[in-house]
């Protein structure tokens, strides 16, 4: 059995380097699918929940979308300035949640 660490281990180097967290910030646009669209605008917004539009991927550091609460991989979907693009074969059932989160790192 190892005795407790009473003391802060010595560095080669001689000093700690420490990173400060950069800003972050995270908007969210949520919709609710029909049950017949793959696309999906500012204007299928539900408010209040959301608190951005759908932001231009260049504007953001990553972004990531949910169906149902499953996050979907990348070529599932695309998105544009105003614009989400559904590409699968199956529309989402009517009333089922679409979230786009987007991450901004400052």
């Amino acid at each position: 059995m190892n005795p407790p660490l009473t003391m802060i281990p010595k560095i080669a180097s001689g000093f700690i380097r420490k990173r400060l967290p950069r800003k972050t910030e995270v908007l969210a646009y949520y919709a609710l699918s029909n049950g017949k669209s793959l696309h999906y605008t500012n204007a299928d917004a539900l408010l209040p929940y959301s608190n951005t539009e759908i932001l231009d991927p260049k504007d953001v550091s990553y972004l990531n979308v949910f169906i149902n609460a499953v996050l979907q991989p990348e070529h599932n979907y695309e998105v544009q300035k105003g614009l989400l693009t559904l590409k699968t074969r199956d529309v989402p059932l009517d009333g089922t949640a679409i979230i786009i989160q987007f991450v901004k790192l400052h």
